[in-house]
């Protein structure tokens, strides 16, 4: 567990832990609900990133500016997404 001790750096925690799970959920919609072609566009070509949230790692593909959350399973310490 990382431990911060001044407000600054605890806001600045909450702050990009919101940015990720506003990733996420838009990543998910834009995923289910979007066309299928950009979904698979995004799939193949999309620009990939990797990060754990509230433990599950997470896997988006940001295709054309849009990103497409493709992966979000319980994260594995060997993994080495961590």
């Amino acid at each position: 567990m990382i431990e911060r001790t001044d407000h600054q750096s605890l806001a600045q925690m909450r702050e990009c832990d919101f940015d990720l799970a506003t990733v996420v959920f838009v990543g998910d919609w834009h995923w289910r609900k979007g066309p299928r072609l950009m979904a698979i566009l995004a799939f193949v070509f999309g620009r990939r990133r990797r990060f754990v949230h509230l433990g599950m790692a997470a896997t988006v593909a940001w295709y054309r500016g849009q990103p497409y959350l493709i992966r979000f399973n319980p994260a594995n310490p060997a993994s080495g997404v961590l």
